[in-house]
């Protein structure tokens, strides 16, 4: 059961953090001066790969181990579909969102920018439906 309630904790991180970046962190890249644009982009990179690959390498970790332990759960189903759709949203991130980001030439690539935001809405809506399947685990688990 900690596994659980450990992995609804990463859940909610990642969904607050995914949303967060949505809504105020990659709408305010457009504000970053062009001749620091470089220094920008790694220390982004760094502090974003620092907060977001421990919080989705343990998410996968236990949500596989829920998958394995929960065979005999009710809310099974909703496991697998989460778990699939965090598999989905992470191969979407790593295949295209990343390479993406990084063509990003500066403040003013306000296409790229625009392109970015509105692929990175799958991205919030993957994890805000995640979140919800989970409401609907504890409400099936009840």
């Amino acid at each position: 059961m900690a596994v659980f309630y450990f992995h609804i904790l990463l859940c909610i991180a990642m969904t607050a953090t995914v949303w967060f970046m949505q809504v105020v962190h990659y709408p305010l890249t457009a504000y970053v001066q062009p001749e620091k644009w470089a220094a920008y982009t790694e220390k982004r990179r760094m502090w974003t790969m620092m907060l977001t690959y421990p919080l989705m390498a343990f998410e996968v970790l236990t949500g596989f181990t829920l998958l394995l332990l929960a065979t005999q759960s009710p809310a099974y189903p909703y496991l697998a579909v989460s778990l699939a759709v965090l598999a989905v949203t992470l191969l979407f991130t790593l295949m295209y969102l990343d390479p993406l980001l990084k063509r990003m030439t500066g403040p003013a690539d306000e296409h790229t920018l625009r392109r970015f935001l509105r692929m990175h809405r799958i991205r919030t809506a993957a994890y805000s439906l995640r979140l919800l399947l989970f409401i609907l685990v504890l409400l099936a688990s009840a």
